[in-house]
């Protein structure tokens, strides 16, 4: 229970703001219940720098270099004053239209190079 709440609580806030499906949270919700607590954190954290990447090169090759770097100045400064007037950032504040990208590859890669490395370092060290 406390890797599937480990899984869960972070992506909540991804759900919430409409960045992040259902079938996401709830994925990485099963990967934190499938590899227990201590585990899951190291593997949200390699999950989550895996996704930023793959939204990147997913942004640049969908909608081009140029278009990514106004949405990050532009999205990045709206979102910082809508939160400062107590509102949630929104996806209609981007001058060009985001494109949805399938998190389940970044939890599948995360996850795998996690587990490839965390298992490769306990039979390493015996542990």
């Amino acid at each position: 229970l406390a890797g599937l709440a480990v899984g869960l609580v972070p992506t909540l806030p991804f759900y919430f703001l409409r960045v992040m499906g259902a079938g996401d949270v709830k994925l990485m919700a099963a990967v934190g219940a499938l590899l227990g607590y201590p585990s899951e954190v190291g593997a949200v954290l390699v999950i989550l720098a895996v996704g930023g990447i793959l939204a990147l090169v997913w942004s640049a090759a969908t909608i081009g270099v140029r278009p990514l770097l106004e949405n990050l100045g532009r999205g990045c400064y709206l979102s910082v004053v809508r939160i400062m007037y107590g509102d949630l950032p929104s996806t209609a504040d981007l001058p060009v239209a985001s494109i949805r990208m399938p998190y389940a590859l970044a939890i599948a890669i995360g996850t795998i190079g996690y587990v490839l490395v965390d298992g490769g370092y306990r039979v390493a060290f015996g542990l």
